[in-house]
Parts: structure tokens; C-alpha cells; sequence
């Protein structure tokens, strides 16, 4: 299974790829968001699971919206540090299937990375 993770800090990019380097099965990719073609990018990773710095660019929600468009579009997991129950409201309903803080959810979006996994591999 292909994640990316979409992040401007590099810090958190080498984080969470490490977290989930530890896990079988999967290819992790990353990159700073600060490309005018972003949503073009994560097309061509052709990424099955794509984490998304909510705050990335003039507008995350948009962002999500986009990603969400069109044929085979990837699960979509927002992070943030803005965690408010409206915020999260904000971003399932502009598309992202599960938010995180990311501050203190790291391991909840490992756990959950590691379930898409188990039926991405289970399914006919």
C-alpha cells in the first residue's frame, strides 16, 4: 500500500514516515506542500493513503475537496494541531475520511494506517 504524507514541516515528514516504516507491507513517500501542483502530484504517486497537513497552502479544506474529486481517489487523513470538535466537522465533511491531531494522535494514525493496510490486503 502507497502513503504519502503531505506536510511543510520536515520534521513531521520524517517522523511519521519512520512510524510507519515499521510497518510491513507499505511504501511511504513525502513532500512539502509548497508545489503549485501539489494536487497534480499526489495523482501521479498514485498514493492509496494520502495525510494531508490541514493547514498546508491558501486552504487545506479546498485542498481535501480536491483530492477527493475524480476516479480512484486516495483515503484521505487530515492532520493537524487545530483540533477543535468544529475544525474536525470542517474536514470530514470537506472529504478527509479520519483527522488527527497532530500533536498527540500520532500513534491513532499509525493504529489506523496499519487497519487500512489489513483490508486494503483482505479485500478480493
Amino acid at each position: 500500500m502507497n502513503v504519502l504524507i503531505i506536510d511543510e514541516a520536515e520534521s513531521v515528514r520524517v517522523r511519521l514516515a519512520e512510524a510507519l516504516s515499521e510497518l510491513d507491507g507499505l511504501e511511504v513517500g513525502s513532500f512539502s506542500p509548497r508545489s503549485r501542483n501539489c494536487i497534480e502530484d499526489v495523482r501521479e504517486c498514485r498514493a492509496d493513503v494520502v495525510v494531508v497537513d490541514i493547514h498546508m497552502g491558501p486552504n487545506g479544506l479546498d485542498v481535501l475537496r480536491a483530492l477527493k474529486r475524480g476516479s480512484n481517489a486516495p483515503v484521505v487523513i487530515a492532520l493537524s494541531t487545530t483540533s477543535t470538535p468544529q475544525y474536525r466537522s470542517a474536514c470530514l465533511r470537506a472529504g478527509a475520511e479520519y483527522f488527527f491531531d497532530k500533536l498527540h494522535e500520532q500513534e491513532l494514525l499509525v493504529e489506523t494506517i496499519q487497519q487500512l493496510k489489513c483490508r486494503k490486503a483482505a479485500a478480493p
